[in-house]
């Protein structure tokens, strides 16, 4: 798979300071930027900026960028061409840590989004701040610079008053405290002046008619010490503009937010594991927050038929994995708007028309399952809302239309027999028994015909990229993860999603990858610098293998690792159709003791499996413990594939 033909190409950098996607593309030899950063935002903005791996930032909209230098005992260090730069999330939120090794230790910066005060000023806006963790003074540039995170931006005129400077496009940066010092100039000139020594004092104030101005403003940085500069989005409340002094949460605050947030949607308890696996245990924390942020803005995309079209698989598939993982993350909050969304672009004919001209059905139903999940009056404004477009769904699933027919191979089939199951549920709950019995009656028949295939496949089964081995997207690596996990092929399952997830917790992905060349490794190029479509593959690839949906209910590891014997296992208030679901394994000499618990909100007494572990284990009751037999070396199971059935019925 290559690059997309209308990316720009652009000059290998020589020693001037580029954004990190430019020097990357260079370092390979390459010119098409290397694209990857993470999104930022807060749950009522949605995303609205970026951070990419050097710890530079960009607003939406922005032309220019934000860039953080440091001026140590050697040199001045620009991460975007360090080698030394690290990356990860903390907290399991959406704050980005960037450490830059210098003489002495570690300088960091964090990049979080929140709601903040500037003067009169009320709204949502971007904190960078950063901590010198060396044992020596340096000096901090914070540099607005002609730059976008992939390529050539644009900056015309700068001007400062105190801790306020004002951009061309009137957008504002407020740092903590006045600078000592600044440096304003054109070109790639800064960096040389800095290197120089060459800076002045007071305020700034520059334009150019090439809008290639760039503008340092450097405070001390001692030991300890943090600086912080705020980054103001849109106008705010009235007419208002953002002044100094300012006021954000701090970042135990920001972090604390998260942590509640995630909370909230699983009876109170955060979703969390712990795996012999390195990065799992922050993965569904991780993307738990993110997609919150992300999700509704990346549906919104697959709907917008002027979007530029990623790689890879359909809008179809990519809203069909953002709002299943919403769901499964008990996500509430941020389904309501996809839902709202989704259910407006319903056509006369029951079509969810996308961007790319593919139908949205299985994601507005995943939405509406959401959404409805913890409703029970069906005389609310939510039920009023989205229970007849949940019945306009149904029906055209049942008329054969809303899935197209490779939707077997991708796995969208599937995934709508899991979102009919939970809109069923909802349905029952909310007095509408006629239609839930019609979505289980739909779903029955798309599992029986979802079945055939793997059937037919003797157990082998498609890729679910439909793409050559070894020639596929991270997406395509996560969507294969789950077709194995639905097919029992546990070795593969764990292969891809070991590659989805190692290392990439708190880093984006990029939605398409240069093949191996002969002189190197592929790198990654795609249009997009993160795929949230791919962040929600990847985790509801994880969840399927800690706790997929039986047909009685929930079905725990369903894939094994050999090297996983003897090691404790735990998952926490994990997200199921039956309700927020916790287990543990202990060991007694080779053999597994399981114990579970299960939230299930009234119901049917649910039946628990555990097919990786022991595929003849069958555990009843919301919790309880059973010693399971030890599993066997590369045994390969089935998951049993099964249409739906309401709760107490026998058939």
């Amino acid at each position: 798979m290559t690059a997309a033909a209308d990316q720009p190409v652009l000059d290998p950098p020589d020693i001037r300071v580029r954004p990190r996607s430019v020097h990357r593309a260079a370092r390979h030899g390459h010119t098409v930027p290397e694209r990857e950063w993470s999104p930022l935002g807060t749950l009522d903005s949605g995303v609205i900026g970026r951070v990419d791996g050097a710890g530079s930032v960009q607003l939406d909209g922005a032309r220019w960028s934000l860039d953080w230098w440091i001026g140590a005992e050697d040199r001045w260090h620009h991460p975007s061409r360090e080698a030394s730069v690290r990356q990860r999330c903390v907290g399991g939120s959406p704050v980005v840590e960037t450490a830059v090794r210098v003489p002495g230790g570690d300088v960091v910066s964090r990049s979080y989004a929140v709601q903040a005060h500037a003067g009169d000023w009320r709204g949502t806006a971007v904190v960078v701040e950063v901590e010198n963790r060396t044992a020596v003074p340096v000096a901090l540039a914070f540099v607005a610079r002609p730059w976008v995170l992939d390529g050539p931006g644009a900056l015309g005129s700068v001007s400062s008053e105190g801790s306020t400077v004002t951009l061309d496009d009137g957008r504002r940066v407020l740092l903590a405290r006045d600078p000592a010092r600044t440096v304003v100039d054109t070109g790639d000139r800064v960096a040389a002046r800095l290197d120089a020594g060459d800076d002045d004092h007071g305020p700034a104030g520059a334009t150019s008619e090439k809008d290639d101005l760039e503008a340092a403003f450097i405070v001390p940085l001692t030991h300890t010490a943090v600086a912080r500069v705020l980054l103001p989005v849109g106008a705010g409340s009235g007419d208002a503009v953002p002044t100094g002094p300012w006021s954000a949460p701090d970042l135990d605050a920001v972090v604390a937010g998260w942590s509640a947030h995630r909370r909230a949607g699983t009876g109170g308890g955060e979703p969390s594991v712990s795996l012999p696996e390195p990065d799992w245990d922050d993965a569904l924390e991780w993307a738990g927050s993110v997609l919150r942020v992300a999700g509704p803005d990346e549906v919104g995309s697959c709907l917008d038929r002027h979007r530029r079209v990623p790689n890879g698989p359909s809008a179809a598939v990519r809203s069909a994995e953002v709002t299943e993982a919403l769901a499964r993350l008990s996500a509430p909050d941020a389904s309501v708007p996809v839902a709202r969304g989704l259910a407006e672009a319903l056509r006369l004919g029951g079509e969810v028309r996308l961007g790319d001209r593919t139908d949205g059905t299985v994601a507005l139903l995943h939405a509406v399952g959401a959404v409805l999940a913890g409703q029970t009056d069906p005389d609310s404004e939510v039920a009023q809302e989205f229970v007849s477009p949940a019945a306009v769904a149904i029906r055209r699933l049942r008329k054969g239309r809303g899935l197209a027919a490779d939707d077997d191979v991708t796995g969208l089939r599937s995934s709508a027999v899991r979102a009919l199951g939970r809109v069923a549920a909802a349905l029952d709950r909310l007095g509408q028994p006629e239609v839930a019995a019609d979505a289980r009656s739909v779903a029955n028949v798309l599992a029986a015909a979802a079945s055939a295939v793997w059937t037919a496949a003797s157990g082998t089964g498609p890729d679910a990229s439909g793409a050559e081995p070894g020639v596929r997207s991270p997406l395509e690596t996560a969507l294969a993860a789950r077709s194995a996990l639905r097919r029992g092929d546990g070795a593969v399952a764990l292969a891809n999603l070991r590659s989805a997830w190692s290392g990439r917790v708190g880093s984006g992905r990029s939605d398409a990858e240069i093949r191996p060349s002969e002189d190197g490794p592929e790198h990654p190029v795609g249009v997009l610098g993160f795929d949230v479509a791919e962040l929600a593959a990847r985790t509801n690839a994880l969840i399927d293998l800690l706790v997929a949906d039986g047909p009685e209910g929930p079905a725990l590891l369903t894939a094994w690792d050999q090297t996983w014997a003897g090691q404790p296992i735990e998952a926490h208030h994990l997200p199921s159709a039956w309700g927020p679901t916790s287990f543990a394994v202990r060991w007694h000499g080779d053999r597994p003791a399981l114990l579970w618990e299960v939230d299930p909100g009234g119901g049917d007494e649910p039946v628990l499996t555990a097919v990786g572990l022991d595929p003849t284990w069958v555990g009843r009751g919301p919790e309880g413990e059973g010693l399971l037999e030890a599993p066997k070396v590369e045994s390969v199971v089935q998951i049993r594939t099964g249409g739906i059935r309401r709760r107490g019925s026998s058939g």
